[in-house]
């Protein structure tokens, strides 16, 4: 099977490759396929062919020019990530303490939406205005 592809849309292939195996591969897993990382060395190998040497160091290797090019959309992820997560989980502990089982199925499903959004974007304010500076942490941090 043949695929034409410009020199731009190489590149944003091989970044767009490159950053699936690298979130795949972040948190190690036993069933982790290693079809990802040969493809992604297979697209790497194959660069020079398509006039991007520059993005290659070694055989299938991304070169530093490519990796300061995808670690900051990596770092903005990850950020993101992080607050999305770590708002939802505050909200979703706050409105279980809030709220018995039986009280929380008795209100529709948009009702614990709103509940949630609202605790949500006071979270993300809350944070926006004061970074983890915002949390303090209750229970014994020495072990």
């Amino acid at each position: 099977m043949g695929l034409e592809l410009t020199k731009d849309q190489y590149q944003t292939l091989l970044e767009l490759v490159f950053l699936g195996n690298w979130m795949i591969h972040t948190v190690p897993a036993p069933e982790a396929e290693p079809k990802y990382s040969e493809l992604e060395e297979l697209l790497f190998q194959k660069a020079p062919e398509h006039h991007l040497p520059h993005l290659v160091q070694g055989p299938g290797n991304p070169s530093d020019l490519f990796l300061d090019k995808v670690f900051p959309l990596i770092d903005r992820y990850d950020d993101q990530s992080f607050w999305e997560r770590l708002v939802e989980l505050l909200a979703q502990r706050d409105l279980a303490q809030k709220y018995s089982a039986s009280a929380w199925s008795a209100l529709s499903e948009e009702e614990r939406f709103e509940k949630l959004e609202q605790l949500k974007d006071k979270y993300f304010r809350i944070f926006d205005q004061n970074g983890l500076n915002a949390l303090t942490l209750a229970g014994p941090i020495n072990r």
